[in-house]
């Protein structure tokens, strides 16, 4: 970044928040002491990674594509998309927080 394109009151908070870290004890000791422990038995349970699935809902997902999906759901585009939504929902079912998010043209 160039700090020529700052001005001098921006650079100053840049460089307290870049600072901030380092010279606050409590923040850079914030783990709590389960997580320093050498026995796996007091070890916090592990987070599920978070993944987001972004599905296309627009009109040209009615196009056949000329063969049928692998779960039996049609030989369009959108029979495959929630053939391919089960399985990766049915394959890490339990290991992973999944989130819908539904994207559509609404220009028309």
């Amino acid at each position: 970044m160039n700090t020529r394109l700052l001005s001098p009151g921006l650079r100053i908070l840049a460089a307290m928040a870049l600072a901030y870290p380092l010279l606050n004890p409590a923040v850079a000791h914030a783990e709590p002491a389960s997580c320093l422990s050498s026995d796996p038995g007091d070890w916090p349970m592990p987070s599920r990674p978070y993944f987001m699935l972004a599905v296309d809902t627009s009109g040209s997902l009615v196009t056949d594509v000329g063969s049928n999906s692998t779960c039996g759901l049609g030989a369009t585009r959108v029979g495959h998309l929630r053939c391919a939504l089960r399985s990766a929902v049915q394959a890490f079912a339990g290991e992973v927080n999944l989130g819908p998010k539904q994207a559509r043209d609404d220009t028309k």
